[in-house]
């Protein structure tokens, strides 16, 4: 279309003189029901005019005579064999599962991809996902904050969902958590992670130690960050969420050398080198505090509370000039 050299490009042209060639199966596949929340996955070959769903209740529609798929023919009319033959020809294929950064599950997730375990069992055993269809984009609404059509449905309903549509999928319990601690509601966050307590998974750990504090439970927290901290040692974020824990009851010494690990395995976490200032500061370590707050506000400029504590230390040594700035800031 383009006029740019197709020559050596895999596949077949579409689009110019000779167009789609006749008879041509298109097929399509979506497992994403299946691993989400334990349905059957669907499965789709298009051949002329004939469009075959393969399903526990079979669709098959004639797109000549019903475009808009409206009718299904499956009880009506004998499956052409030639579009048996090429769900048949194409398989099942294998899974082939990649390892995700706490970021590129937190991104995909906002998106409504949040994985889980395959559920047991062939396709025509599993739920037809066409009956479930309005519960799943109730679902979806919980884990997908900041769209302005996202509403979080009443706590009672949030457990009818996830019973019936994600148990034993942690990611998505997971995923639904988050939202729920963003919209304040800590306590039923921390009630629907309840029966993954014991999970291998460090991003449960620490959102179920984030959230205890939260409802008084600190012995909880002190249970879940070094848990979390176990399951990947080199995670900052972890080791961060420790320190902070201990520096908020004052156990400075103790809080320490988490915070310290932390900025070491993360140089660019402002609220590490801010919470770093605060324990030097409490030390008597002036100058290493001043050093550490600056630190976090050249990390990140819009960190309200490392610019305070600066202001409180350049006042301390004299530096009237400077704190100014920096309340300013």
């Amino acid at each position: 279309v383009l006029g740019l050299d197709s020559g050596g490009l895999p596949g077949r042209a579409l689009l110019g003189a000779e167009g789609v060639p006749a008879g041509r199966p298109i097929y399509a596949e979506t497992f994403f029901t299946r691993y989400q929340y334990g349905w059957s996955e669907l499965r789709s070959v298009v051949r002329n005019d004939d469009h075959y769903l393969e399903a526990p209740r079979p669709e098959l529609y004639d797109l000549a005579g019903d475009p808009g798929e409206r009718e299904n023919l499956h009880a009506s009319r004998v499956v052409p064999p030639s579009l048996l033959d090429a769900l048949e020809e194409v398989g099942r294929g294998t899974e082939s599962r990649t390892a995700l950064t706490a970021e590129e599950s937190a991104s995909l997730a906002a998106l409504g991809y949040v994985g889980g375990a395959a559920a047991a069992g062939e396709g025509s055993e599993l739920p037809d996902p066409k009956d479930h269809i309005a519960d799943a984009e109730e679902l979806a609404s919980i884990v997908r904050g900041g769209r302005a059509d996202s509403v979080v449905p009443e706590d009672g309903r949030v457990r009818e969902l996830l019973a019936r549509l994600g148990a034993g999928n942690e990611e998505l319990h997971r995923a639904a958590a988050w939202r729920l601690w963003g919209e304040e509601r800590p306590g039923l966050a921390l009630e629907i992670l309840q029966p993954f307590a014991g999970s291998e998974r460090r991003e449960t750990q620490l959102l179920r130690g984030t959230l205890a504090p939260n409802l008084g439970r600190c012995p909880l927290a002190h249970r879940a960050f070094p848990r979390a901290v176990a399951l990947d040692a080199e995670n900052a974020e972890a080791q961060l969420a420790m320190g902070t824990l201990l520096l908020s009851e004052g156990r400075t010494a103790e809080a320490a050398p988490w915070i310290e690990r932390a900025v070491e395995l993360n140089p660019g976490s402002a609220e590490g080198w801010n919470s770093l200032g605060a324990i030097r500061a409490g030390s008597g370590d002036m100058a290493g505090a001043r050093s550490a707050w600056e630190r976090a506000v050249t990390n990140d400029p819009d960190l309200t509370d490392a610019w305070f504590n600066l202001a409180l230390v350049r006042r301390a040594v004299g530096d009237r000039e400077g704190a100014v700035e920096a309340l300013l800031r």
